[in-house]
């Protein structure tokens, strides 16, 4: 497979990057519940790097330096938020060994062609003791199984996993598990309110994983 060549993912957000954006609008609450648990995990370093940046809704607030994108169209939106874009795909990441000392993975890891490939570029491009948080729907969640069954351009083309994968997919790539944290209590459905992370999974839809490049 030729990971360098544009994917059917890649267009969809490209053609609907207006849509993606105005999700934030419109859910205000929900947003910001999301970015309260990959904030209680994230640890800024001094070189930092968001893997399919989107928009910039989480790298603008977590103050990450760089964000990567295979959308142009997405791109120039994270610009406009003080985002130093790049394009190109979690798959081949265009950056040196050892290049960042902290890197996020936002609902991305449910849109990428191979997981496993990312996390193994993750994990070349952090710096030894550099930390990774990934942040996902769970698929064994009633916002899992919701999404799932909804035929939005977005959801047509992800592929949502869960905890255990994901954690497995962390592990295979050579990171050390460190913190769980889970969000989005409330059903689809219900009135939206303010949410705090809780350690653990097992309750929350949304949720956060840190890992650990470890020093050798």
């Amino acid at each position: 497979m030729n990971f360098l060549k544009p994917s059917s993912r890649d267009k969809v957000f490209s053609e609907y990057v207006s849509r993606y954006d105005a999700w934030y609008e419109k859910h205000p609450i929900l947003y910001k519940s999301e970015l309260n648990l990959v904030s209680s995990l994230w640890k800024k370093g001094k070189t930092s790097l968001e893997i399919g940046v989107g928009t910039g809704r989480f790298a603008e607030p977590l103050g990450i330096c760089f964000g990567l994108d295979p959308s142009f169209e997405m791109l120039k939106k994270a610009k406009e938020r003080g985002i130093k874009t790049v394009k190109g795909i979690g798959e081949k990441l265009p950056f040196l060994d050892c290049s960042f000392d902290s890197l996020l993975i936002a609902i991305t890891i449910c849109f990428v062609e191979d997981p496993i490939r990312v996390l193994q570029e993750s994990y070349r491009v952090l710096k030894p003791g550099g930390m990774i948080v990934i942040a996902f729907i769970d698929r064994n969640s009633p916002w899992g199984e919701y999404y799932s069954e909804k035929s939005s351009p977005f959801y047509k083309i992800a592929r949502f996993f869960s905890v255990e994968e994901v954690e497995k997919m962390l592990k295979k790539a050579g990171f050390k598990v460190i913190e769980k944290k889970q969000s989005l209590f409330l059903k689809p459905g219900e009135k939206e309110k303010l949410e705090d992370p809780i350690d653990g999974t097992g309750k929350g839809s949304f949720i956060g994983i840190s890992g650990e490049k470890p020093v050798n």
